[in-house]
C-alpha cells in the first residue's frame, strides 16, 4: 500500500519529515516551520530555497541539487564539501559542485544479489574482512534484509549477538548489537538512521576504529 507511508520518514523512523502528501506544494508547513523556529532542523527545503535565492532557478547550480530524497537534511555535507580548500585536499575540479544525490547520472542495475560479489573479493586474499553496518531506525536500508544477507552467505559465525557500547557524558550507554563472522562483522547502530556518521557520530568513530582494527 503506497499510501501506508507518506507521512514517515523512511531514512529515520522516528525523525521528523516535512513532506506529508496532504499540503498543496507536498509540504507540512507546520512542521518545517516549527523545526525553523527551534532550530531543530536546517532542512534541505530551506537550503534549497536559499540558492534559488541567490543564484536563480535556471542555474547550474540550483538545477544540480534537484535530486535530493525527501526528509533528509543534507546542509552539513553539502556546504562542507563544496569548500575549495576541501575540493583541493580530496583533489577535485574546484568548478564541480557537490550534492547528495544527481539528477544527471542514470544507472541500470545489473546486480540483484551480491553474493557473488562478496565470495569473489574474499576469494582474492583470506586477509580481507568486512564491517556490513546499518542504523536500526533507517527503514530505506534496514537491518533485517543486512542481517538475513549476511546470515545467507554461510559463513562461520565467530561470536554470537551482543551489546557493544560507548561512552558519553552520562557514562556507558548502548551503541548497539553485534555478531562477528569469519569474514565480517555485522553491526547495527542504536538509534541512528540511515546516514549513521550524521545521526550518531560517536558511535559512528566507535564502529570505524573497531573495523580498522579488525575487533
Amino acid at each position: 500500500n503506497a499510501g501506508c507511508c507518506e507521512h514517515l520518514n523512511g531514512y529515520n523512523i522516528y525523525g521528523e519529515c516535512y513532506s506529508d502528501g496532504t499540503s498543496p506544494n507536498g509540504i507540512n508547513e507546520n512542521v518545517r516551520r516549527r523545526l525553523d523556529e527551534n532550530n531543530e532542523l536546517y532542512h534541505w527545503d530551506k537550503y534549497l530555497r536559499h540558492i534559488e535565492y541567490q543564484y536563480g532557478s535556471e542555474s547550474d547550480k540550483f538545477k544540480s541539487l534537484q535530486g535530493v530524497p525527501p526528509c533528509l537534511d543534507a546542509k552539513g555535507a553539502t556546504t562542507y564539501l563544496n569548500q575549495l580548500d576541501v575540493k583541493k585536499a580530496i583533489h577535485v575540479e574546484t568548478s564541480i559542485e557537490w550534492s547528495i544525490c544527481s539528477n544527471h547520472l542514470n544507472y541500470n542495475r545489473q546486480y540483484f544479489d551480491l553474493t557473488s560479489t562478496y565470495k569473489q573479493i574474499f576469494a582474492m586474499d583470506s586477509s580481507i574482512y568486512a564491517t556490513v553496518y546499518n542504523g536500526d531506525t533507517d527503514t530505506a536500508c534496514n537491518f533485517l534484509g543486512d542481517q538475513w544477507f549476511v546470515d545467507d552467505l554461510k559463513l562461520t559465525e565467530k561470536k554470537t549477538w551482543r551489546e557493544w557500547y560507548i561512552k558519553d557524558s552520562n557514562g556507558q550507554q548502548v551503541g548497539g548489537w553485534t555478531k562477528d563472522f569469519d569474514r565480517i562483522h555485522f553491526v547495527t547502530v542504536r538509534g541512528s538512521g540511515h546516514m549513521v556518521p550524521q545521526y550518531r557520530p560517536e558511535a559512528a568513530l566507535v564502529m570505524f576504529n573497531a573495523f580498522i582494527g579488525n575487533a
